[in-house]
C-alpha cells in the first residue's frame, strides 16, 4: 500500500523522512488532545511529498538501510 512520505534532503544526500499516516493522524491522545509532529526543512535543505510502498517493518534497524535505499532511488539522490 502507497503512503505519502515526507523526505529532506540537502544537496543530494537523504537527511530524514516521515511516513505520514492518515489512521494515526485522526487518534487522539486518552487526554482528547491531538498531537501531531512534522519534519520541517532548515536553510538549504529541501522538502519532498511523495507516494511510496512502504514496508510494514520500515522502522527496524535492520530494515532501515534497504527503506533509505528505495527512498533514494526513487528521488535520485545520492
Amino acid at each position: 500500500m502507497k503512503q505519502r512520505v515526507i523526505v529532506i534532503s540537502q544537496r543530494g544526500f537523504l537527511v530524514g523522512t516521515q511516513v505520514l499516516d492518515e489512521a494515526l493522524d485522526q487518534q487522539q491522545t486518552t487526554s482528547g488532545v491531538r498531537v501531531q509532529a512534522h519534519l520541517i526543512a532548515g536553510p538549504k535543505q529541501k522538502l519532498h511529498e511523495i507516494e511510496i510502498a512502504v514496508p510494514e517493518n520500515h522502522y527496524r534497524r535492520e530494515n532501515v538501510a534497504a527503506w533509505h535505499k528505495e527512498v533514494k532511488k526513487r528521488l535520485k539522490l545520492k
